[in-house]
């Protein structure tokens, strides 16, 4: 099977998984990611683990697969920050706000920050996704909603690198293949401990290229 075959077998299982479920959970896209992984040769490897109940990731993002990377290798809930372009996708956006992503603006860090703030009213338990590039074609750059949401709550920070996402699910490419993802989840950092300039220097010294 080639990618551009694979990939079409990605979407038709996501739409039945999306049309068979009134709703989607964090248990409902735990199940797509196995079906996944097992029906189109993919393996996830995780290097590491969380060992809060309330944290924030600051990943690196080079692929959409970089999402199912983090649901196999965390259990906890995940709530994803996400572009609000992203919101208006027909069923991605119908998705996101069925698992409490939080819509931000990636030209504005504090007023993301805010929004992120909003949510941690009802936020119980389990880890808040920030991908500080901000889009996947972002190398360098660095926003600091999800620090300052760290420092914020003094929520401790895991760094995660992903890498082979890209090979997987190459941006700008109709193709899914097959390979391995291997997602390295580093020591969490004490946010009491460090300044937000001192937080967003070690975060990229461990995973960004």
């Amino acid at each position: 099977m080639n990618g551009f075959l694979r990939f079409l077998g990605l979407v038709g299982l996501s739409m039945r998984y999306y049309y068979l479920n009134l709703r989607i959970t964090d248990t409902v896209v735990r199940d797509w990611v196995k079906d996944v992984c097992d029906k189109f040769d993919i393996e996830i490897q995780c290097d590491g683990k969380f060992e809060h109940d309330r944290f924030v990731i600051l990943a690196n993002h080079e692929s959409y697969f970089d999402i199912p990377a983090l649901y196999k290798c965390c259990d906890e809930k995940l709530i994803w920050v996400a572009k609000e372009e992203l919101f208006g996708v027909p069923i991605v956006g119908h998705a996101l706000r069925d698992l409490d992503a939080v819509p931000v603006d990636r030209f504005d860090d504090f007023k993301s920050a805010r929004a992120i703030l909003k949510l941690l009213k009802s936020f119980v338990s389990g880890g808040i996704v920030v991908f500080p590039q901000g889009t996947r074609m972002e190398k360098s750059a660095f926003h600091m909603g999800g620090v300052f949401l760290a420092k914020k709550k003094c929520l401790p920070i895991y760094p995660v690198k992903i890498l082979g996402a890209n090979g997987i699910l190459p941006v700008g490419k109709v193709v899914l293949n097959k390979g391995k993802v291997l997602v390295r989840v580093f020591e969490p950092i004490d946010t009491s401990l460090h300044s937000q300039e001192e937080i967003k220097k070690r975060v990229k010294e461990l995973i960004y290229d």
